[in-house]
């Protein structure tokens, strides 16, 4: 995906969320902006999130599936009123950097039905 800026590679996550735990930013109690760009499409995805006090970043998604499954995707994070390249590291499970790649996918109960998710944290693949 990235070659000039490597990514932290997460597990794939489901199309059907409410909620994202993204991970830990140096900005704490603020709102923050993540971008969510498909790299097949180009398409650019902003939205308000919010770095709690100990900097952990939850992001409320779109009405779902607001993301393509299988495309992949890089997140990033800035400060609000930041330009777009002003990146914020973020660190999950340990390891750190300014993108986070991401995958979704549609997760089907047993009829065959969409499954729904209200909250999922990112972890590293």
């Amino acid at each position: 995906m990235s070659v000039c800026n490597p990514c932290i590679k997460t597990k794939t996550l489901p199309n059907c969320l409410a909620e994202l735990v993204i991970g830990t930013v140096a900005l704490v109690s603020q709102s923050v902006k993540v971008y969510i760009q498909d790299i097949a499409t180009g398409g650019l995805t902003i939205l308000q999130g919010t770095a709690d006090i100990d900097g952990l970043v939850t992001l409320t998604l779109p009405e779902s599936p607001a993301f393509f499954d299988t495309h992949p995707y890089e997140l990033w994070i800035t400060e609000t009123g930041a330009g777009i390249g002003d990146f914020q590291s973020i660190t999950i499970d340990g390891a750190s950097s300014d993108i986070v790649c991401i995958r979704f996918t549609s997760v089907r109960g047993e009829d065959g039905s969409v499954e729904s998710y209200l909250t999922q944290t990112l972890a590293a693949a």
